[in-house]
């Protein structure tokens, strides 16, 4: 079960990303940042990777972005679960 949902989980990411490409390049850059730092970074670098990662996903508005993409799509057959 826990495979199945997975499915649906990729699913819905890749659908809702290549819809949102300016979030996911946004993100993209954050999360290979902080991947960067993660290995040899100090503690200071990790936090500021971190914070950077929050900013970004507040000023896109990400859970705005999330629930407008729910909404549009809610009568396609993939959303229906």
């Amino acid at each position: 079960m826990r495979q199945h949902f997975q499915g649906f989980t990729d699913l819905w990411l890749s659908a809702f990303f290549e819809s949102r490409t300016r979030a996911y390049d946004a993100l993209i850059a954050d999360f290979s940042n902080l991947k960067c730092v993660l290995q040899p970074g100090s503690h200071a670098e990790i936090k500021k990777a971190h914070q950077d990662l929050n900013i970004t996903i507040e000023s896109i508005n990400l859970e705005k972005q999330l629930a407008d993409f729910d909404k549009e799509n809610e009568q396609h057959p993939m959303y229906a679960y």
